[in-house]
């Protein structure tokens, strides 16, 4: 028995959803799977990316998934670069996200190179939420905010991590 983990994303006033998506990249679009070769994409230094409203889709047999911790890997930042998440009591309301400094995703996940101290992603709004059967996280929302001092061009790759318990 385990369980198997993809990431979905949701874009647009509608929460449109895009199953599975083959990567992370933050940009100047509110899109899935932006490819960072396409210049409309690319993020102007002193400027922010669109949020990125994603959830952890869980599918498999198993008889208990809990206690979810999302991070940065230890990722080594450019100058004036960071990315920051949600972080509350309960799972975040989807919002069409924006690329102002986001209300939401305000906690800075870059430096870490262990999981947080804290649950930081919600199951059925709840950080000690738990589920029984296939079913997803709450909105893990996420936003990369540059200053005017950030160099021009794409930046480094960056790893994320997901933790949780399974039983």
């Amino acid at each position: 028995m385990a369980a198997t983990c993809n990431f979905n994303e949701y874009n647009g006033a509608g929460s449109t959803e895009t199953a599975t998506i083959t990567n992370l990249n933050f940009g100047a679009v509110d899109q899935a799977n932006i490819d960072i070769a396409e210049g409309a994409a690319w993020i102007t230094a002193g400027s922010n990316s669109y949020e990125k409203y994603i959830k952890a889709m869980f599918t498999g047999t198993f008889n208990y998934v809990g206690s979810l911790f999302f991070w940065g890997s230890g990722a080594v930042m450019v100058t004036g670069e960071s990315i920051k998440m949600y972080s509350g009591t309960e799972g975040p309301a989807y919002a069409t996200p924006v690329a102002t400094d986001s209300t939401k995703a305000t906690i800075d996940i870059t430096s870490g190179t262990s999981p947080p101290a804290w649950m930081n992603v919600h199951l059925k709004n709840s950080y000690v939420g738990s589920l029984t059967a296939a079913g997803s996280s709450g909105y893990i929302v996420l936003q990369t905010q540059t200053t005017t001092s950030t160099p021009a061009g794409n930046t480094n790759e960056k790893t994320f991590k997901l933790q949780w318990t399974e039983a």
